[in-house]
């Protein structure tokens, strides 16, 4: 499969796979997005579901935030405590 500058991907049968875009995604997957949360800095969420590890699971600006010891449906306080890629934790401030 080759393909230049905005052309179209096709594969060995002719399949059509779009246009290719040189433009790097700007998601929260790539090391050079900015993450809405820093660590330290204290936000106001509503714990959304609780994963499988028992952890509460909210979001701030559609990125995912883990808080042990959070309970579903409930608004709190919390303090982040690190950065990842694609999630950050987080405790609760009393």
């Amino acid at each position: 499969m080759t393909y230049g500058r905005d052309e179209e991907m096709k594969d060995s049968e002719g399949n059509n796979w779009g246009v290719r875009q040189d433009r790097p995604r700007r998601d929260y997957d790539s090391p050079v997005a900015e993450k809405p949360v820093k660590v330290g800095e204290e936000h106001e969420v509503t714990i959304d579901t609780v994963g499988s590890r028992g952890d509460g699971i909210a979001k701030i600006s559609n990125f995912v935030v883990f808080v042990p010891g959070g309970q579903a449906n409930t608004k709190v306080k919390v303090r982040i405590t690190s950065v990842r890629e694609r999630f950050a934790t987080a405790e609760i401030v009393v």
